[in-house]
């Protein structure tokens, strides 16, 4: 079974982190490792995560600088190449994988398939909503994504989904939780940084595209997104 890498991006998401760590050290039949990337969290929790990671026996590096979502990741992408793993797993905090053959069925698929280069499973969130398959959005959804967002939540709905029911080859994936083919990785010189948040997955299956492998969506294996809203006043200045 090819090795993969478990990055977990961390910011001021302590419980959360240890929670999503908790479900991957249960995963069997797989050798994984697990990174913890703390994205320079100002809430001071970043040396009681060291510590945990230690205690723990999991990689701990801290980012003196938040560049965003894809950067933080990038950090730990580079840090599995450069230890010659084959695959990556970018997973968000709030993300948990209850399945404890999680990991094992995905790279299976992508050991079969050596076209897939971007592999993600169903995705539902606490609403019990299903996020991926995701289809292109139209011109309009992309430039007015901050209506479309709150038209989803008063709709609960998500039109953006295609049929999760089925796997095959897919337009585009969740960014919350999906596996990288690590030499694809180094091709396309990671995920792109122009971007601090939003945007990653259309920019990724692009990439993809462009060099000519396949994203790939995995109905029978599923992530659980139990994305929490924030308080009013966190989103203050």
């Amino acid at each position: 079974m090819s090795k993969v890498f478990a990055v977990v991006l961390n910011y001021n998401s302590f419980e959360d982190t240890k929670k999503c760590v908790s479900f991957l050290k249960k995963q069997e039949q797989a050798d994984l490792e697990i990174c913890v990337v703390d994205n320079c969290s100002p809430d001071h929790t970043s040396a009681e995560l060291e510590e945990y990671a230690r205690q723990n026996r999991i990689l701990f590096i801290a980012n003196h600088e938040n560049k965003g979502f894809s950067a933080g990741n990038n950090v730990g992408l580079r840090k599995a190449a450069e230890l010659g793993y084959e695959y990556a797993l970018i997973i968000n905090p709030d993300v948990e994988l209850r399945d404890n053959y999680y990991v094992r069925d995905v790279i299976l698929q992508m050991d079969k398939d050596k076209s897939i280069a971007v592999l993600g499973t169903d995705v539902i969130n606490k609403k019990e909503q299903h996020q991926n398959p995701m289809r292109e959005l139209f011109f309009f959804e992309e430039v007015c994504w901050p209506y479309i967002s709150i038209r989803n939540r008063v709709k609960k709905t998500l039109p953006y989904v295609k049929n999760y029911k089925k796997s095959g080859y897919c337009k585009k994936l969740s960014g919350c939780c999906f596996f990288i083919r690590l030499s694809f990785a180094k091709e396309i010189d990671y995920l792109d940084e122009n971007v601090f948040m939003f945007s990653e997955e259309p920019l990724l299956a692009a990439a993809v595209k462009e060099k000519g492998y396949k994203e790939y969506y995995m109905a029978s294996q599923h992530a659980y997104h139990l994305h929490k809203e924030k308080p009013k006043e966190d989103n203050k200045d």
